[in-house]
């Protein structure tokens, strides 16, 4: 039987992610967390919802970025050429 609750670590391997980047996606509030003591834990089902593809980030691309933010993209014309 699979845990319900995986400790930072365990959710950086899940992920492929480095502890460091997880408790910088803790701090940010991208992860949320339970704490018990001093243990902190993550919930299975919020690394399910970080593996599932979001349609809210359908209008990114791939680096996370606004296609009207992207350099040279045709969001960022000004007019002058």
């Amino acid at each position: 039987m699979d845990k319900m609750m995986l400790s930072r670590s365990e959710t950086g391997r899940i992920l492929g992610l480095s502890q460091s980047t997880i408790d910088r996606m803790i701090a940010t509030g991208r992860i949320a967390i339970r704490r018990f003591g001093k243990r902190v834990l993550i919930c299975r089902s919020e690394i399910e919802r970080l593996t599932k593809p979001s349609t809210s980030n359908a209008s990114q691309s791939d680096n996370g970025q606004d296609a009207a933010e992207q350099p040279g993209s045709k969001g960022l014309e000004t007019g002058t050429e």
